[in-house]
């Protein structure tokens, strides 16, 4: 079947399905129970509201199963009253589901470069409005589908959810423990298969969290067990020793920072790191990710180290509250209110923003040398030479982007984090991600997307200049800006007055 559309097909196609779900009342009422179960659907005139609805009806019509095994769109496909454009659409989203994408390129106004964060590859997609408000490195959950051309570009379909940085790491592991779960179950399947009949189980799960915003109850490690983040503390009473007998044992691998607990979780085959193990002075620190983690974590040294060391405490923290201070907190993931800078005088609050950029600029050129607890007490320099660690650093940077980001379209005073990736010597991991995808937009081709016409008015100016006088490849940079002086106010008037027929002076 040709997948070729247009936006006029997708939209009567989507309306033709939607009609279906509408005149089932019964049906529509228990999926939306489903959809909306543990969180209320947002009230009228919201800002949540029209991406709430558009998630609702794509994941209804799409991905929930009726009681005969089938999607509304399954019915649906098989109308002859429908043109070859809209049975095109309609099996593009039957094949689609809403899944987990890191956010690495963004063309403000025209483009968004998505990482797979499960397959890890990269795709370019057409997306006007989001690129705009999406911050590069943000995580979101969408539907990416080709557009209707024969090598058809990708758009984003049935909503655009981003989420907070909290949120990021438990939520992917959440993913990674449904998808090797399934695996388990259905070994048969092809893995295309498995990935695809799982998302379309979580689309209900990504719009929850977006919208309340909250944890999903049933965040899991690979054993299945709650996620809760664990410090467990033994003191050394032979730091020596305990570290001789921590080398020895075939249970542990060491790095540069301590050791490393690996072993099998019960939904996943491969090797999953139980726990991290590091000294500091005389205290020996194991963390993990589950109390039934920490408790076994805490036999094993026990039985490791012997007399060299002795069990002080584990302290404990849970996730979900951590997302839920970060919501609640007036520096979380909403901006605050800024009324009072917004009464200041252009004057006064210009100096107040270079003030407080200085002052974020100093306190990140510290930071570099300072302990992270985040990063088990490391420095980031010494996080950037350690295997284990680097991955954790790379995130918070991409978090300092976001903010940022954030902070430059909210119009507050902005620290420009791009910097620290050279200095910690990580920009071929900046590069690495981008190359797994197009490369990055070159400034004329920025400029371009955002301003419609400028190329056009850009050719004229260049031709203008080449008839004028004969154009020397080997013309230095100074007798290139001698000319551009020397040409009259009308060339230059005229310029203008294209740019401003343009729409876009």
């Amino acid at each position: 079947m040709s997948t070729y559309y247009t936006k006029a097909e997708r939209d009567t196609a989507l309306m033709y399905v939607v009609a279906f779900l509408r005149a089932a009342d019964e049906l529509e009422n228990d999926l939306l129970g489903e959809f909306y179960e543990d969180c209320s659907p947002p009230a009228e005139g919201s800002g949540l509201k029209d991406m709430s609805d558009i998630s609702f009806e794509a994941w209804a019509c799409f991905d929930a199963m009726t009681s005969d095994g089938r999607t509304l769109s399954d019915m649906a496909i098989s109308d002859r009253r429908l043109s070859a454009g809209e049975r095109g659409y309609l099996e593009v989203m039957r094949r689609s589901a809403m899944r987990l994408y890191e956010v690495v390129e963004v063309v403000p106004g025209a483009t968004l470069a998505l990482r797979d964060v499960i397959t890890d590859e990269v795709q370019v997609v057409q997306e006007r409005r989001g690129s705009q408000q999406i911050p590069r490195w943000s995580l979101i959950a969408t539907r990416v589908v080709p557009c209707g051309s024969a090598e058809p570009p990708l758009v984003c379909d049935g909503g655009i959810l981003p989420f907070g940085g909290p949120q990021r790491d438990g939520l992917i592991e959440h993913v990674h423990s449904v998808l090797d779960a399934y695996r388990r179950d259905r070994p048969e399947l092809p893995e295309a298969e498995v990935q695809l009949n799982v998302f379309k189980t979580l689309a209900s799960t990504f719009h929850r969290l977006w919208i309340t915003p909250t944890l999903p109850k049933a965040l899991v490690n690979y054993d299945g067990d709650p996620l809760l983040f664990a410090e467990s503390f033994f003191d050394l009473h032979d730091p020596d020793a305990a570290t001789s007998r921590l080398n020895a044992t075939d249970l542990l691998d060491s790095d540069e920072t301590g050791w490393v607990w690996f072993g099998t979780g019960t939904q996943k085959s491969e090797p999953v790191v139980f726990g991290s193990i590091e000294r500091r002075g005389e205290r020996l620190v194991l963390r993990t990710n589950s109390q039934a983690r920490a408790e076994s974590g805490r036999q094993l040294l026990e039985e490791l180290l012997g007399p060299t060391a002795s069990y002080r405490m584990t302290s404990t923290s849970d996730p979900l509250e951590a997302v839920k201070d970060r919501m609640n907190s007036p520096d979380g993931l909403e901006s605050s209110p800024r009324s009072e800078l917004d009464d200041l005088d252009p004057v006064t609050r210009s100096a107040l923003d270079d003030a407080v950029e200085a002052h974020l600029y100093h306190h990140y050129d510290a930071w570099l040398d300072e302990p992270v607890p985040l990063l088990g007490d490391r420095t980031p320099r010494e996080a950037a030479a350690s295997a284990r660690l680097r991955a954790q650093l790379v995130e918070q940077l991409k978090q300092l982007e976001i903010m940022y980001t954030q902070a430059l379209r909210d119009g507050d005073a902005a620290f420009d984090p791009s910097w620290i990736w050279d200095e910690l010597g990580l920009a071929e991991e900046l590069a690495s991600t981008r190359d797994r995808g197009q490369p990055p937009p070159l400034g004329h081709e920025r400029i371009a997307a955002l301003v419609p016409g400028i190329s056009a008015v850009a050719e004229q100016v260049a031709s203008r200049i080449r008839t004028g006088r004969a154009c020397d490849e080997q013309e230095t940079k100074e007798d290139l800006h001698e000319r551009a002086e020397g040409h009259s106010g009308q060339d230059r008037e005229g310029v203008r007055g294209q740019v401003d027929r343009s729409g876009r002076g």
